[in-house]
């Protein structure tokens, strides 16, 4: 026997049926997207730059024992030849 389709019948219907969950283009279907390999990237692109000999992080590659301040200066020096930094 077939059932008689009216508005109500199929407005019924329609609301019987749970909505879909549609997923945006272009996104992570597991939720926010990380920035993490991202700000990696970002920090280990800084570290590979060479400082400056005579800025703050001139002897961040050159180590200075136990030594610092005015008894490091002689180290900048050796960072200069060794070349860990510019």
């Amino acid at each position: 026997m077939r059932a008689r389709l009216d508005k109500e019948t199929i407005r019924a219907a329609i609301a019987a049926v749970p909505p879909e969950k549609e997923a945006a283009p272009g996104r992570n279907e597991t939720g926010a997207v990380s920035g993490g390999p991202y700000e990696k990237f970002s920090r280990e692109f800084a570290d590979a730059r060479l400082p400056d000999c005579l800025h703050a992080e001139g002897l961040k590659n050159q180590p200075t024992f136990f030594l610092s301040g005015v008894l490091a200066l002689p180290f900048i020096a050796v960072a200069k030849v060794r070349g860990v930094c510019r």
